[in-house]
């Protein structure tokens, strides 16, 4: 068991188990922009500033993001606007939303995506579009958010999808505004670091999001990695043993986060941190996170998971 104040300070971990917590301390979270009450019920289990992605969803409509941006200031916590670049139907629209979470919601932190739409529904064809467009920065936005792939792109080469991180990155720089990777899900640690050693050789100091699938039935997993496109994982998964299976549906991803503690001066430097996609609802993801937080698990010695305490 780790005493909680190591979870609530900045002091260096030192054994796998510290430093399991101390990732779990720092970790973001993805919310739906219409799940108030569940992040009502998930918000006493956060840490005080902790980051909360908000999704774009076709449902959703400003009213939805700004209510969620406003709830998720108003805890303590930063939210992050996800913004679909080709579902912005025009400038003025683009303008009138980056203006409102502003002056509104305190936000100041987006992540630009291209979306999902084959063809844009206004002015932005991308997320290079939206961000040169110069809205970001004219709203006081500080920390853009970029996407990675750990995996690749089912559509892009890697050569491309590195050509336009790079892009991408001058970009935001020459706006005067932070970049942050936030990466993709995924359920092997392999790909996660190798592609982050990768990155890291061009980006030694670049803040770095891997994202993980939070607890969730097999089957909601692999519902979500067809939506994402996920690649060699997606296949993996589906091919996993029972009692590995078991693991994942019934706790989460023990085994990536622990192959990232494994090699946590390597990971955590940059720095790196955890992302969680809450696809089993976001109470149940932040209660599990916390409880890694807390210390409440072991790390059995010569297993690939975790044996949290109930």
């Amino acid at each position: 068991m780790i005493p909680e104040a190591l979870t609530q300070l900045d002091e260096e971990p030192v054994t796998l188990e510290e430093k399991i917590a101390h990732l779990a301390h720092h970790a973001s979270y993805e919310v739906n922009a219409r799940d108030l009450a569940g992040f009502g019920e998930a918000g006493a289990l956060l840490a005080p500033g902790t980051r909360l992605t908000i999704s774009w969803l076709p449902k959703d409509d400003d009213e939805d993001r700004i209510a969620m941006a406003r709830a998720v200031t108003e805890a303590g916590c930063e939210s992050m606007m996800h913004i679909a670049a080709r579902r912005i139907p025009s400038a003025d629209a683009l303008d009138r939303l980056l203006g409102r979470l502003a002056d509104e919601t305190g936000t100041r932190a987006a992540f630009v995506v291209g979306g999902d739409p084959e063809r844009a529904e206004g002015p932005y064809a991308s997320g290079h579009d939206a961000i040169a467009s110069g809205l970001f920065a004219r709203h006081g936005f500080t920390t853009i958010g970029l996407p990675g792939y750990p995996e690749g792109h089912t559509a892009i080469s890697d050569e491309a999808l590195d050509a336009d991180r790079r892009a991408k990155l001058a970009l935001v720089r020459d706006a005067g505004m932070m970049p942050l990777l936030m990466t993709q899900f995924a359920f092997e640690s392999e790909p996660i670091l190798e592609w982050l050693e990768r990155v890291r050789a061009e980006e030694p100091d670049l803040r770095i999001r891997i994202g993980l699938a939070g607890p969730a039935s097999i089957k909601t997993l692999l519902r979500y990695a067809a939506i994402c496109g996920l690649g060699a994982s997606a296949r993996g998964i589906g091919k996993l043993g029972g009692s590995i299976a078991r693991m994942l549906q019934e706790t989460g991803p023990d085994p990536i986060i622990r192959a990232c503690a494994e090699r946590y001066d390597r990971f955590y430097a940059g720095p790196t941190r955890l992302h969680f996609f809450p696809f089993g609802g976001f109470a149940k993801t932040a209660r599990w996170v916390r409880t890694l937080a807390d210390g409440r698990f072991t790390a059995p010695p010569g297993k690939p998971g975790l044996r949290i305490d109930r």
